[in-house]
């Protein structure tokens, strides 16, 4: 009987280090991801902020300024 409990008890053991492994490499992907993922959103955002400027640029040479006018309120939105 002792034996069974101490194969129990090493399966036990096996199936936790596993468990705690797979629980560190997903912690570590996740942060690499949420990494990414900043990176992202801030060149996005350092792209989509040069859009004013373009459009005040653009502004001196069209016929219509009033499109412009309506481009930068969806901006703002």
């Amino acid at each position: 009987m002792s034996n069974v409990v101490i194969i129990i008890m090493t399966i036990l053991g096996v199936i936790a280090l596993y468990n705690a492994i797979v629980l560190y490499f997903l912690s570590s992907v996740q942060k690499k991801i949420l990494h990414l993922e900043s990176e992202i959103i801030e060149s996005f955002f350092s792209k989509v902020n040069k859009i004013p400027a373009v459009v005040e640029i653009m502004r001196r040479y069209t016929r219509h300024p009033d499109i412009f006018e309506d481009i930068i309120y969806l901006h703002k939105m």
